[in-house]
């Protein structure tokens, strides 16, 4: 008996089973259906939520810089077959064709003349433009004097989306007044984060492993680094001199340079407080640590060159590093594409962390590069919301992707391992708004070139001390400004 049952339990298993196919079932008997999956890129299926509407032909009219580093991918005039040039056309003609629009850039000058410009214009009660994109610490009068509306009271700008800067919008907004952002619109922010390239020959020379194992693994330190740039200075032609045209060194930057290392080693110059306000918070035992550590590495043990006093990678040090004279070079990861050409091989890393107890790594973007701020007298606030949603969800599914994927991980790169770099500086990019301000705040944000380079310092707490009292008075005259 317990033998008939035992076929039958196994008889009736074997059927469930020839019956359960790989389909799901509907729950009507010999009805089944094959399971469906979403082939469509993730970028296609995220849509902006604005009306049909035609503006019939208005001219749509955005001030920006000549081109140059930091603003080159803003606008197109023609598809030319370069990929990022064609793409940032083709998200204009479909914006055009959708609403009605003609974009237009009117290049205003050097990016350092915009803010003068946009508030000369605006005095005058000129509305010829509709949005402006600015170097922020050369528009900060327009800023205070309240002559931008502030990003989330604009309609349908929805800044949840993912083709809004979130850093940004949090970072750089000042209460509840969110007056610069950055969207998928353009690459600039995303390509004046800071990186490392570190030359691959010097590297297997010195039979030294390359870095990536310790970037994924979050190990790469100020630690680590010292390890590899501890071999250097070396003075190669023996003249008893160290020099950039002539020796070798561990690194070589600008001096605008020694502010990233406080930056991106999680000590900034302002912070928020619960109200999402700025607050000072320069005097910290960090800060203090990275000035000194700084101080060791430039002039006591000489392993990193200053070349310049210029916020550029001037040609001497692209020339070390392309001749094997420069172990690590820092650069903007939009920069890469200098080193195209390069015959010694590179590869790319984030900037390395203090140590293994900081969170995650951090990537300064450049204050230098430009942002989106609408003038409060743009005519018409509801088409200016309608035309940058559009323009920036579509950079978001078109732009943003030839980016990372053809431009810096195919053709700016050497090998795979830099691609990992590229999408851990892309995640960690951040801001620090005392850059932002500049008339305001801004002669607190360089205070390591201050300190480390006009002085030749390390007595971060005489300039301190100094610059105390007049600092506060600033921020708190600032926030009165910023919120009244």
């Amino acid at each position: 008996m317990k033998k008939i049952i035992s076929i039958l339990i196994l008889t009736l298993m074997l059927f469930a089973c020839s019956s359960g196919s790989s389909s799901v079932e509907t729950g009507e008997i010999g009805r089944e259906t094959e399971t469906t999956v979403d082939t469509r890129n993730p970028r296609e299926i995220i849509r902006e939520d604005l009306p049909e509407i035609d503006f019939e032909g208005y001219e749509f009219r955005i001030m920006v810089a000549d081109a140059d580093t930091f603003s080159f991918d803003v606008f197109a005039i023609e598809e030319t077959g370069e990929k990022l040039n064609d793409a940032t056309y083709r998200r204009d003609q479909r914006v055009s064709e959708r609403f009605g629009v003609t974009i237009v850039y009117y290049q205003a000058g050097a990016r350092g003349e915009l803010g003068n410009k946009a508030y000369a214009s605006i005095m005058a009660g000129d509305d010829t433009f509709d949005v402006i994109k600015v170097v922020p610490w050369s528009a900060d009068k327009l800023a205070k004097e309240d002559m931008f509306l502030s990003w989330n009271e604009i309609p349908y700008v929805d800044l949840d989306k993912p083709w809004w800067n979130q850093s940004i919008r949090y970072q750089l907004a000042v209460g509840d007044r969110t007056l610069w952002m950055n969207s998928d619109m353009s690459v600039n922010d995303y390509a004046s984060a800071q990186c490392y390239l570190f030359n691959k020959n010097l590297f297997d020379s010195f039979d030294f492993e390359y870095p990536y194992q310790l970037v994924k693994d979050f190990k790469w330190t100020r630690e680590t680094l010292e390890g590899y740039i501890k071999v250097a200075p070396i003075d190669l032609n023996g003249d008893g001199e160290f020099k950039l045209d002539d020796d070798m060194f561990g690194i070589s930057m600008h001096a605008h340079g020694m502010a990233n290392f406080v930056y991106m080693w999680s000590s900034q110059v302002m912070s928020k407080d619960k109200d999402n306000l700025p607050y000072l918070n320069l005097n910290t035992e960090r800060t203090v640590a990275i000035i000194n550590q700084v101080y060791e590495w430039v002039y006591e043990k000489k392993h990193i060159n200053i070349h310049s006093d210029v916020v550029i990678i001037t040609p001497p040090a692209i020339n070390a590093f392309q001749a094997s004279r420069l172990l690590l070079m820092p650069t903007m990861i939009g920069d890469v594409k200098v080193m195209r050409d390069m015959e010694a091989d590179f590869g790319i890393l984030p900037f390395p962390m203090w140590d293994e107890n900081q969170d995650h790594y951090r990537h300064y973007a450049n204050p230098s590069t430009t942002y989106l701020a609408i003038p409060y007298i743009a005519p018409n606030i509801e088409r200016t919301g309608i035309v940058m949603e559009a323009l920036s969800a579509e950079g978001y599914r078109t732009i943003i992707p030839e980016y990372y994927d053809v431009v810096l991980k195919v053709r700016d790169t050497r090998d795979d391992e830099s691609e990992l770099s590229i999408d851990l500086i892309q995640k960690s990019i951040f801001f620090d708004i005392s850059h932002f301000y500049g008339g305001s705040l801004g002669s607190y944000s360089d205070f390591p070139v201050a300190i480390l380079y006009n002085s030749k310092s390390n007595d971060f707490a005489s300039y301190y001390a100094k610059k105390e009292n007049a600092a506060l008075l600033e921020v708190e005259k600032f926030i009165e400004l910023m919120t009244k």
